[in-house]
């Protein structure tokens, strides 16, 4: 009996304990449903907050977008029009403008040019990654935090370019201007060993300085040939020296120049557009040194022909007028303002502030005298060196209170700003009542066109038809014809 009972009790026991577990097993699964909905709400908000990323464009996909615009125009629109790139690669090898860097962006730069063409087999390897950069670990002299506050376009932009430097991608102005040095002080490596002039001789001394590159062999021995043969300018009563002022050369393209002419003025800096100053620099020292007794200095650019008949006339000009005594002349830039847009001539606020340059002259083609020459040598220490050379001899002549003394000369501006189509024409007539043509590309072109309007026995209709020059341009033209004389032999 007692048997029995205890078997019952044990089987309500179980019953029990199976009700237990069976009612918590219930409550666990209702209370674990109850919690689903905000699990999942947490979710959907977690997505909303931190949204999930597009791909991002590949690197081959922009491969392909650049490759077809950038190297077809290189090989059709600059290579003379040969669309392929196997048939245009030697026309490429010859011309600069399919040469280096063509496409850049924030991330990447495309490459073109003969090297690039050969490797055409891997063509992904001319897709090349930019790096960030920090200007600190370069050598820059400007301010990059307040140009980047001034223009915000330059923010975050700058990249680590192919030679090492910290860049602004598509700013080659920028990137080269935020490396002028205005305290650099250039070695000379080589000047003229004689520039001085014959005492005894009656003739009016004067000096030429003309700007020009270290491989530009072809265009010095042009000049030297024609407007710089000193038979004319002796002819006209006039004794010359002349100064080729170059930047640092490759030695060996140089070297027999120097030894056979002795007119070379070699500085030790870069070649680059803003490295002009250095040049002027240079050739003022040079003067202020070794040239002391010159008359008259010329300076100008190795693109432009001159006519020594009509540099006599301006030189005649420099006497004294109506109680001033002018004493340069040129084609004379009044009130110049600076250019605050990215382009060759940016000139930003932290290197010029005021909204107005000092009067200055185009230095293509400009005429002082020898006084006037040293007394800007003497301000170099006393104004700020700046990236523009014209500009620069302009805070110079400021410098040195010789505002006043200034000249404009219709015939030189003429000749620098309107020269060109007369040039492409080739019409003599033109050209010979002008004092200087600039912007000859051609020197063989330079050469014929120089004996022909110095010794051609040509009469020039004033009134006629031809390039025409209006107003104060014409006037100084017509001057020019009127009073020009023709060199007997040339």
């Amino acid at each position: 009996m007692r048997k029995e009972e205890r078997q019952r009790r044990r089987q309500r026991q179980l019953q029990y304990s199976c009700l237990i577990v069976l009612i918590i097993i219930v409550y666990s699964f209702e209370s674990t449903k109850s919690r689903e909905e905000p699990i999942v709400a947490e979710k959907i908000s977690y997505q909303k907050i931190y949204p999930k990323k597009e791909p991002q464009e590949k690197p081959k996909e922009k491969w392909k977008l650049l490759k077809n615009h950038f190297i077809h125009n290189c090989a059709f629109d600059n290579c003379k029009k040969h669309s392929s790139l196997k048939s245009s690669q030697k026309l490429c090898e010859e011309n600069d403008d399919c040469m280096g860097v063509v496409g850049i962006n924030d991330y990447f730069e495309l490459r073109r040019g003969p090297s690039i063409i050969k490797s055409s087999q891997n063509e992904t390897s001319w897709l090349i990654q930019r790096e960030e950069c920090f200007p600190e670990e370069d050598e820059i002299f400007l301010d990059l935090e307040l140009l980047e506050q001034n223009y915000p376009e330059l923010k975050g932009i700058k990249r680590r370019g192919l030679d090492g430097k910290c860049v602004y991608p598509g700013l080659p102005y920028i990137n080269k201007l935020m490396r002028f040095n205005p305290n650099l002080k250039p070695k000379l490596l080589a000047h003229p060993e004689n520039c001085q002039f014959d005492p005894s001789s009656n003739l009016t001394s004067l000096l030429f300085g003309i700007k020009t590159m270290p491989d530009a062999v072809v265009a010095r021995e042009t000049l030297r040939k024609t407007w710089l043969n000193e038979e004319i300018w002796n002819w006209l009563g006039i004794e010359i020296k002349i100064v080729f002022i170059i930047g640092r050369p490759d030695e060996e393209v140089i070297k027999d120049e120097i030894k056979t002419y002795n007119d070379l003025l070699v500085l030790d800096f870069e070649e680059n557009h803003y490295g002009l100053p250095y040049k002027d620099i240079g050739f003022l020292q040079f003067i202020e040194k070794s040239c002391q007794k010159a008359d008259f200095v010329f300076k100008g650019d190795d693109d432009i022909l001159l006519l020594p008949q009509n540099l006599k006339m301006e030189m005649n000009k420099l006497k004294r007028e109506n109680g001033i005594f002018y004493e340069a002349i040129g084609c004379l830039k009044e009130r110049p303002t600076p250019i605050r847009e990215f382009s060759k001539y940016f000139m930003p606020k932290q290197l010029w502030e005021k909204d107005v340059y000092p009067q200055y002259f185009s230095g293509a083609g400009y005429l002082t005298t020898g006084d006037f020459a040293l007394s800007l040598a003497k301000e170099i220490s006393n104004a700020p060196v700046l990236p523009l050379d014209d500009v620069y001899i302009g805070s110079l002549i400021e410098a040195a209170g010789k505002r006043d003394t200034l000249l404009r000369s219709e015939s030189i501006c003429c000749g620098l700003i309107w020269a060109e189509e007369a040039i492409a024409k080739n019409h003599l007539c033109s050209l010979r009542g002008l004092t200087v043509a600039h912007k000859f590309k051609d020197y063989q072109h330079l050469e014929w066109a120089y004996h022909d309007l110095v010794s051609g026995n040509f009469e020039c209709d004033i009134e006629g038809d031809g390039v025409s020059f209006g107003g104060l341009y014409r006037d100084a033209w017509k001057e020019g014809i009127k009073n020009f004389i023709i060199y007997p032999k040339s």
